[in-house]
């Protein structure tokens, strides 16, 4: 099936979520986020798509419509599932710099690239923080992350603390494996996520403390039981070549305990070392899953960083970054909206082709990366996949073509033109 044919019959699946009039409304944003580029303000989604109703119709559907974002996050997660069963959750957080002081959870936060690079930076920015989840899984054209779910957070608000947004947000989510970052070792959190029955997957500290189980005494003695054993000392471990991804490492794998989870978790580490001369650098992560492979784990671990391309993605492609909105409910609700912009442009161009789709003429066959670039005429361009910015460029351009003909009127093409966003020169 064609991508656009694909990407407006699972946007039409949308529609026992919202009354009429909203899912009106609903699809005039998914289609303005992905047709406009760069910004994606309301003002440009109003001129990109075939609006109905007016200017003002689109800010109130944001902030007075009556429809639940935790539904369509749901909605959004099953889809994404259905089509990929088989992954694990990946959970990051990430900012976007804004003006005005009005808006809802807006303060200054640390910026990170200010001690790397970058020194004309400064040191603290102005704007808003999210939490977001995402669903990392293989497809045929490899391993992608899918961005489920954001939530804005307010640091100085109980409700919508960093702490209060992850539990929010893991909730909703079946059941399954979330990959943390280092910065996220804290006990409070594993904590409410393994009552949830989720697992975890994170990178140690460098200041991190593990221990042997202890042995249980033949004779039992007096007080309480012994709860930690031995510390591990991680360089005197035994450690085995194994191959992932086809590249050999020297990982060593132990069951173990630490005060930082409430259960046993597996420790697993991977030593390497540029020269015999140097030193050994040693990479920890630890999981709570204790039946999932080494292998596995680690082949987890390195695809984490695609929810970074994500966040880049969205905010470049689909608007997640150029909001103009002051309350809390219209930040959440943008946000995962650009989500939802998001993941249905992947599925449109990564679902699976099933039975019926493989006995359709070959016109009608997903079409490949050579078929994309051909179409944009894009011949310099050496990519390897399909990326989420030649997605959105390819839906543009057939916008653009569907829109604009040469035997029409010029009234008729100066009305498509103001649909695409476009002003007639």
């Amino acid at each position: 099936m064609n991508p656009l044919l694909r990407f407006e019959h699972m946007l039409s699946n949308y529609r026992s979520l919202f009354k009429s009039n909203n899912f009106n409304h609903f699809q005039t944003f998914i289609r303005g986020l992905i047709r406009t580029p760069h910004r994606g303000t309301m003002t440009q989604v109003h001129l990109s798509t075939e609006q109905s109703g007016t200017y003002w119709s689109l800010p109130k559907f944001l902030s007075r419509s009556k429809w639940s974002i935790d539904k369509l996050t749901s909605f959004l997660t099953r889809q994404v599932q259905r089509t990929f069963s088989e992954g694990v959750y990946v959970y990051d957080e990430t900012d976007s710099p804004t003006h005005g002081k009005k808006q809802c959870g807006t303060h200054f936060y640390r910026n990170t690239r200010y001690n790397t690079r970058n020194k004309n930076q400064p040191k603290f920015k102005h704007g808003h923080q999210f939490g977001a989840i995402g669903w990392l899984c293989p497809t045929p054209q490899g391993v992608r992350l899918f961005p489920l779910a954001a939530r804005v957070m307010c640091p100085n608000k109980k409700r919508d603390n960093s702490f209060a947004v992850l539990k929010r947000l893991c909730v909703t989510m079946p059941r399954g494996l979330i990959v943390f970052d280092r910065g996220f070792n804290r006990r409070a959190v594993f904590t409410e996520l393994l009552s949830q029955k989720h697992h975890i997957l994170c990178r140690t500290r460098s200041n991190a403390v593990f221990f042997y189980i202890p042995k249980q005494p033949k004779k039992q003695k007096r007080g309480r039981p012994r709860r930690y054993g031995n510390r591990v000392h991680i360089p005197y471990r035994t450690y085995k070549d194994m191959v992932v991804d086809s590249e050999t490492l020297s990982v060593a794998d132990k069951i173990v305990r630490t005060k930082m989870c409430p259960v046993d978790v597996r420790l697993v580490v991977k030593r390497t070392r540029k020269k015999k001369s140097k030193k050994y650098h040693y990479f920890c992560l630890w999981t709570s899953d204790l039946d999932c492979p080494v292998d596995e784990l680690i082949r987890h671990y390195r695809n984490r960083w695609q929810i970074e391309t994500a966040f880049r993605d969205a905010k470049q492609n689909f608007g997640f970054g150029t909001y103009q909105l002051r309350s809390r409910k219209g930040l959440n609700r943008f946000a995962q909206l650009s989500f939802v912009a998001t993941c249905l442009t992947q599925l449109a161009f990564t679902e699976t082709t099933t039975q019926a789709e493989q006995d359709t003429p070959v016109n009608d066959m997903p079409i490949d990366l050579e078929n994309v670039l051909q179409t944009l005429n894009m011949h310099w361009y050496k990519a390897k996949y399909i990326t989420r910015g030649l997605m959105t460029a390819y839906f543009r351009h057939r916008s653009q073509q569907k829109s604009f003909s040469a035997s029409f009127k010029r009234n008729q093409n100066f009305k498509n033109n103001r649909e695409i966003g476009e002003h007639p020169t």
